[in-house]
């Protein structure tokens, strides 16, 4: 590869994970505000001490998000600049898309779902979060689906093992078949999201055949009633090596 070839490489590569942190910041900053909303309407703080608070929060997250858009902007210049250099080699006009090609949310950016347990750790350092006694769950992202994304739930562990095939999955509520595999120690419920025209949020469901209790199932004496347990959320495009993604998106966190 030439040098100038590498330098466009890593250009791109830049830009793909300053979008991957524009679009980390942004699901951090609902989780937060969903987090505090919760714990400071259970404390039954008066309505404008709540406001005033949530809105200091949101202001510091609003400038950081727009150092990390300077940032991107910066990026975009210079490979402009590369371009009108004849660094290129030919017209080459950048990535159409601006969403990063592979996503992932963890357990502790779902934490706003008000269907969710606080968060866990297993004896092998994974996070995740037990769905509750509604059997349905449902999560809201922005996603561009001009192109095919596959989503991949995985979890840690179903309170039933055949529910792994028996749960449904809507997507803005058509209902999606998906696929049901192993990765390690998770178990990974797969399914490619309908094509849309134009970038929009993505409405996802999950429905459970139902919830149960640990100490009723005779495995343990866990007395909540649980669902799943959501490790993370991923999207990228289908076929993708989802392990490999997911190790390099880790290290970028």
């Amino acid at each position: 590869m030439s040098q100038e070839s590498q330098k466009r490489s890593n250009i791109n590569e830049l830009l793909e994970d300053i979008r991957y942190v524009n679009q980390s910041t942004e699901s951090e900053i609902q989780r937060v505000e969903n987090h505090i909303r919760r714990n400071i309407t259970e404390a039954d703080l008066p309505q404008n001490v709540t406001d005033s608070f949530i809105n200091e929060i949101l202001v510091q997250f609003g400038q950081l998000a727009a150092r990390v858009k300077l940032t991107e902007k910066a990026v975009h210049s210079l490979q402009s600049k590369q371009i009108y250099n004849g660094e290129a080699g030919g017209l080459h006009t950048g990535p159409k898309n601006t969403q990063p090609t592979s996503m992932r949310f963890s357990a502790s950016q779902l934490d706003g779902n008000r269907n969710l347990f606080p968060i866990e750790t297993s004896s092998e350092g994974i996070s995740y979060s037990w769905s509750g006694d509604d059997p349905e769950i449902q999560f809201s992202f922005a996603l561009d689906r001009g192109k095919k994304i596959e989503m991949q739930l995985r979890l840690f562990a179903l309170i039933k093992p055949e529910y792994s095939k028996q749960l449904k999955v809507f997507i803005d509520g058509q209902h999606i078949s998906h696929r049901f595999s192993l990765d390690g120690s998770l178990f990974v419920v797969s399914c490619v999201l309908p094509l849309l025209a134009s970038p929009a949020r993505t409405n996802i469901r999950v429905l459970l055949p139902g919830t149960h209790r640990p100490s009723e199932l005779g495995s343990g004496g866990d007395n909540r009633t649980l669902g799943i347990a959501i490790s993370e959320i991923c999207f990228g495009k289908p076929g993708s090596n989802f392990s490999y993604l997911l190790r390099r998106l880790r290290l970028k966190k």
